[in-house]
């Protein structure tokens, strides 16, 4: 897909892959970090000179630049593989298996069959892509993702861990996140990110992204977009909402513009 999501961290390729009895992917070496998520069956995945089997609701983070292959050891079944840009420091880690929670799985069986369902209109897929990706990642990639630059100061740290957040809020319009998600992924807890966003922007962290949402809404309604398509767009439960919202940030009406 070319949209990137953008965390703290980006994923440029998430797709679905059968398994069968005659799947098999030969020994090669990639460049990214990858996630292999066996929704449905059975595969053994090799690493180099070890190999381990992978079940349904297990995942699989390997790191760029190693040797792997993969075979199925089942009949049927159904595989997510996300591909992560490699620039992000967090990915320098050693490969780790670990198992997704029930709600996790039922959130990656969600997201498979949302990809391969050409009938969903391309914006209510990339809306519920980006959405599913992130609860489906977030509690674990936020520790993935931890590994810093020295820590220099605590203004650096505040604006770096803001920013981290700001990028959440742009790319993430709506559905609009929770402070919770926003929190876990920008790797600090809800007190800390509060803190930080009076410090810098004398707000709060909601506060703020409803304004970014608000201001989005501002630059669509100004391309073009209808009142309700904007309203949708930017996370608002209704037009009439969103028209309230609107007016009260910029002192007009949406129908306005």
């Amino acid at each position: 897909m070319a949209d990137r999501l953008n965390w703290p961290f980006q994923t440029f390729d998430l797709h679905a892959t059968r398994l069968n009895g005659d799947f098999f992917y030969p020994p090669h070496v990639h460049r990214y970090p990858q996630l292999y998520i066996i929704i449905d069956g059975e595969v053994i995945y090799r690493l180099e000179n070890s190999s381990c089997r992978l079940k349904s609701g297990d995942a699989f983070l390997i790191p760029p630049g190693r040797s792997r292959s993969l075979r199925s050891a089942c009949t049927s079944g159904m595989g997510l593989v996300a591909v992560f840009d490699a620039d992000d420091p967090g990915f320098a880690v050693a490969a780790r298996k670990f198992h997704l929670a029930p709600a996790q799985l039922e959130v990656a069986v969600k997201l498979a069959e949302c990809i391969q369902n050409d009938a969903v209109p391309f914006a209510q897929r990339l809306v519920r892509f980006n959405y599913l990706c992130l609860e489906l990642f977030s509690s674990d990639f936020s520790q993935v993702g931890e590994a810093k630059l020295p820590y220099r100061n605590l203004e650096l740290e505040v604006r770096r861990i803001v920013g981290i957040a700001e990028k959440l809020m742009e790319s993430n319009l709506s559905p609009v996140l929770s402070l919770d998600s926003l929190s876990r992924l920008s790797g600090v807890s809800k007190a800390g990110l509060g803190r930080y966003f009076h410090r810098i922007h004398q707000n709060s962290p909601m506060a703020h992204y409803r304004r970014i949402r608000l201001r989005a809404a501002l630059r669509m309604l100004r391309d073009g977009y209808s009142i309700s398509e904007v309203a949708f767009l930017t996370g608002f439960s209704s037009s009439q909402h969103f028209a309230s919202a609107f007016r009260h940030e910029f002192g007009l009406a949406p129908s306005k513009i």
